[in-house]
C-alpha cells in the first residue's frame, strides 16, 4: 500500500513538472547582474548643443557598483554619481550625430553598458538691442545696451558698428556677460545725420548675427529747445515808489527753466519770501508764471523797504522796492484814508527870539510894577 502511494506521488510531480512550462509557471529568480539604461535621450533623438541625459540603475542584493561613467564619441570616460536614478547635463557639442555610452562597473569587475546615438542641431545666437531705442537721436555720451544668447553655449564677444551715410564711425569689440552686454560711447564728434548702428555676435561655431537700428547722430530738429536752468524774477506792482496803504497787493512773474538732470520729478521747487524793513511777511511756495499775493505791512512807516526773494535749489533772484506808506485807519463810522501824523518841525533860530521876547515881557512887567508902587506912594 505504502509503495502504491509512493508510485502516485512520484507520477504527479513528474507530469507538474511536465507541464509547468506549458502553463507558464515558472519560478522568479533574483538578477545576479547589474544593468544600467539611458531614458533620455532615446535613440535618435534631436536635441541643441547642451540637452540633459537622464538614465536607472540596478543593482543586485548583495552586489556593490564601484563606478558610474559615461563618454561619447569613444571619448574618455568621466564620472557620475552613483544612484538607481541619475541625470547629468551635457554639453556643448557640434552640429551633427554623437554617440553617447553609459557603464557601471561592480566590486567584482564586472561591467554593463548601454549606449544611444543622438542628432545635435545648431541654432544661431539671437540678440535682442534694449538701447537706443529705433529712430531716437542721439548726442553726447549715449548707451548701447541689450542681450545675447546662443543655446549651443554662452556668446563672450560681440562687434559695435556705427555707420553714418555710408562713412564708418565706430568699430568697437565688446565682451558679453551672463548673456547681457552695455557700453557708452561718445558721438558728439560723429557725423550728423541718418545712422546705422549694427551689433554683430558669433558663436562657438562661428555663425555670425547681427541686430540693426536706424537712429539719427544730433539734435532732434522738431524738438523744443530744452532752455538753460534758470530762475528770474520780475515785480509787477507796486513799482518802485509807490505810495501804498498798510495792505500790499504783490504781483510778480517767475521765469523758470527746471535742471535737465532732474526729469521733472520735483514738485513745487521755488520758494518767494518777502521782508519788510528786515522783518519776514510771506514765506511759502511759489510756481512759475504771474501770481499775487497780499500782505500786510505790521506797522505804519514813512519810508520803508520790501524785498522780495525767490529760491530754488542753488538758484536765487530778488528784487527790492522802496515805498512810502499811505495808511488806511478804520473808525466806527467806516474807513478813512489820512497821511501819517507827523511831530511839528522846530526851528533853532524862532525858538531862540521866543524866548528874548519872554524875558522882555517879563522885565517889562516888572519895570511896570515898580513905577505904579511908587507913584502910589
Amino acid at each position: 500500500m505504502m509503495r502504491e502511494a509512493r508510485t502516485v506521488i512520484c507520477f504527479i510531480l513528474l507530469a507538474f513538472t511536465s507541464i509547468a512550462p506549458v502553463i507558464g509557471f515558472h519560478a522568479m529568480a533574483a538578477p545576479t547582474i547589474p544593468s544600467v539604461e539611458i531614458l533620455n535621450p532615446f535613440e535618435g533623438k534631436y536635441v541643441w548643443g547642451f540637452f540633459s541625459m537622464r538614465g536607472s540603475l540596478s543593482v543586485p542584493e548583495g552586489d556593490k557598483i564601484v563606478s558610474l561613467e559615461w563618454r561619447d564619441d569613444n571619448g574618455p570616460w568621466s564620472p557620475i554619481n552613483i544612484s538607481t536614478s541619475w541625470i547629468i547635463n551635457l554639453g556643448p557639442f557640434h552640429p551633427g550625430t554623437h554617440k553617447i555610452e553609459v557603464r557601471a562597473t561592480n566590486d567584482t569587475g564586472f561591467k554593463c553598458n548601454d549606449t544611444v546615438s543622438v542628432q545635435v542641431m545648431n541654432t544661431a545666437p539671437t540678440i535682442s538691442l534694449i538701447e537706443p531705442v529705433t529712430d531716437t537721436h542721439l548726442f553726447g555720451n549715449i548707451t548701447v545696451k541689450g542681450t545675447a544668447k546662443d543655446l549651443e553655449g554662452p556668446v563672450t564677444k560681440g562687434v559695435l558698428w556705427i555707420v553714418v551715410s555710408g562713412h564708418i564711425e565706430l568699430m568697437r569689440d565688446f565682451n558679453i556677460v551672463d548673456g547681457q552686454f552695455s557700453m557708452v560711447v561718445d558721438v558728439s564728434s560723429f557725423m550728423k545725420g541718418e545712422t546705422r548702428l549694427e551689433v554683430s555676435v558669433s558663436d562657438s561655431d562661428n555663425q555670425v548675427v547681427s541686430y540693426q537700428t536706424r537712429v539719427f547722430i544730433g539734435e532732434d530738429p522738431t524738438k523744443p529747445v530744452q532752455p538753460p536752468h534758470h530762475l528770474n524774477l520780475t515785480v509787477l506792482s507796486p513799482m518802485n515808489g509807490s505810495i501804498i496803504e498798510n495792505i500790499v497787493n504783490l504781483s510778480y512773474n517767475i521765469d523758470w527753466a527746471p535742471d535737465p538732470n532732474d526729469h521733472g520729478d520735483r514738485w513745487y521747487p521755488i520758494y518767494i519770501t518777502v521782508l519788510v524793513d528786515g522783518i519776514q511777511a510771506y514765506n511759502y511756495y511759489a510756481w512759475q508764471g504771474n501770481y499775487s499775493i497780499y500782505i500786510t505791512i505790521p506797522k505804519a512807516l514813512k519810508n520803508f523797504t520790501m524785498n522780495v526773494t525767490v529760491k530754488e535749489g542753488g538758484l536765487v533772484a530778488t528784487k527790492e522796492l522802496q515805498l512810502k506808506g499811505n495808511w488806511t485807519y478804520t473808525y466806527s463810522n467806516g474807513t478813512s484814508t489820512v497821511p501819517p501824523v507827523q511831530p511839528p518841525t522846530k526851528d533853532p533860530k524862532k525858538e531862540d527870539l521866543t524866548i528874548w521876547w519872554a524875558m522882555i515881557a517879563i522885565l517889562t512887567i516888572v519895570l511896570v510894577a515898580v513905577v505904579l508902587f511908587r507913584i502910589k506912594r
